[in-house]
């Protein structure tokens, strides 16, 4: 049964039942080119999930590759037109692609990603979207044809989960993806001033303690009690730092 693949393989139901909360999960109506997400080192992470397209994680954005069956007019009249949730879900997507391939350089890294067949040329794609948003135009815009998530471009991973977790719609506390990589995303992006930080108060404390060893400064009280206070200062200013930085990162996130 092709449209029941069809249907399996493009519609939305997770995010159908949250469409009235996603204008929260999304900073801007249309998704930006892909050599800007390039430029703000967004890295780009495949998925054969539709309802992960232009979904993102901290520092990563979903991408699922354009099926090679919406570009076949054929499979369209025969299939794809007489369902009009199938119909709206495969428009919306096909806008997606119309927004992030907006440059020759763009073509260049959907093809070096996968998201694009290899033989697709710039001059062939130019043609096909001019088509494609020629046709929404001229019946009336996007809006009429494309499916609700559509209307908006990227959702941030984050609110999603918030959504996902407490909306009456979705009851339950799984979130939409749970536990994807954030922390993890956090010390990775923070590990260097971290590690230099840490140097910097072992180097402190190592001093201390061949002062203290010294004759004149071991019998010296302001010298202990400053060694004292600034031991008790090293071990508990990582833990509160940490804390704090990834308290103002998660709240960042969601907020």
């Amino acid at each position: 049964n092709i449209t029941a693949v069809l249907r399996e393989d493009m519609l939305l139901p997770r995010l159908n039942k949250i469409h009235q909360y996603l204008w929260w999960c999304s900073k801007m109506r249309q998704a930006p080119a892909l050599h800007e997400k390039l430029m703000e080192k967004h890295e780009i992470v495949v998925t054969e999930q539709a309802d992960l397209h232009l979904v993102c994680p901290t520092g990563r954005i979903f991408i699922k590759p354009l099926p090679m069956y919406l570009l076949r007019h054929q499979l369209w009249i025969s299939h794809i037109c007489a369902n009009a949730q199938l119909y709206e879900c495969c428009t919306g997507f096909l806008l997606s692609y119309a927004w992030r391939i907006r440059h020759e350089n763009d073509l260049v890294i959907a093809i070096d990603h996968g998201l694009l067949p290899k033989w697709l040329t710039w001059k062939a794609w130019v043609v096909f979207v001019s088509s494609f948003l020629g046709y929404l135009e001229a019946n009336g815009g996007h809006s009429k044809f494309v499916n609700k998530r559509y209307q908006y471009g990227e959702l941030k991973l984050t609110r999603l989960n918030v959504v996902y977790r407490y909306a009456p719609e979705v009851p339950g506390l799984k979130g939409y993806i749970s536990g994807y990589g954030q922390a993890s995303m956090f010390f990775k992006r923070n590990f260097a001033w971290m590690g230099l930080g840490f140097l910097y108060l072992v180097a402190i404390l190592t001093a201390m303690q061949v002062g203290l060893a010294a004759a004149p400064l071991r019998d010296n009280a302001n010298f202990n009690w400053a060694s004292y206070v600034f031991a008790v200062f090293c071990i508990l200013l990582p833990v509160t730092i940490v804390a704090v930085h990834f308290l103002r990162h998660v709240a960042g996130l969601i907020w």
